[in-house]
């Protein structure tokens, strides 16, 4: 991007579920408030035309960056490492667990009823947060509210690391199914 700014990362399939045009909007609206974010998207799918038509409309084709679809972790390690923050305004799924292996913390929907389970893992203010589901203005000010907190970045990565090892390791998971089929 040339620039500074903080970079906000999706990584998934470009579908409407995952509702990206908020995020793309959120972009230019936080931009134009001079809060400046840059915004990589990793991924194709169905809206892939429609997400950079609107980049482009909306004048910030220099602020959002379509990867493409990438499936090589080596590649997807780099990009993940060097974002500030996932933000994945529909259903957040393995993604989360994706972004957290690499120390990026998440920002999803609060809808738990509609959410894949994995959302569990975002902790507000230890590895995301949640923003009210559907509600533009408050994702807009969840990723502003990001990177204004206090917070120790250096700690926001142990916090997604431990998350991870902790509870979503595969010998974690092997441990709880374990448990189940004795029970």
């Amino acid at each position: 991007f040339e620039n500074g700014n903080p970079v906000l990362i999706f990584i998934g399939r470009l579908t409407e579920n995952k509702k990206l045009d908020r995020l793309v909007k959120a972009v230019r609206e936080l931009n134009d408030e001079h809060f400046y974010v840059n915004l990589m998207i990793v991924g194709a799918g169905v809206m892939s035309e429609s997400l950079r038509s609107l980049a482009q409309n909306l004048g910030i084709e220099d602020k959002v960056w379509f990867y493409g679809e990438c499936y090589d972790e080596s590649i997807l390690n780099k990009l993940l490492y060097n974002a500030d923050l996932c933000v994945s305004p529909g259903n957040v799924g393995l993604t989360a667990l994706h972004s957290l292996s690499y120390g990026v913390p998440v920002i999803t929907h609060n809808d738990f009823f509609t959410q894949m389970p994995e959302y569990e893992v975002v902790v507000p203010y230890k590895t995301g947060l949640l923003y009210k589901k559907g509600d533009k203005v408050d994702l807009k000010s969840k990723i502003r509210e990001w990177f204004i907190l206090p917070v120790d970045r250096e700690q926001i990565r142990k916090n997604c690391y431990s998350m991870i090892n902790d509870k979503w390791n595969s010998l974690n998971q092997i441990k709880i199914l374990q448990e189940v089929i004795k029970e």
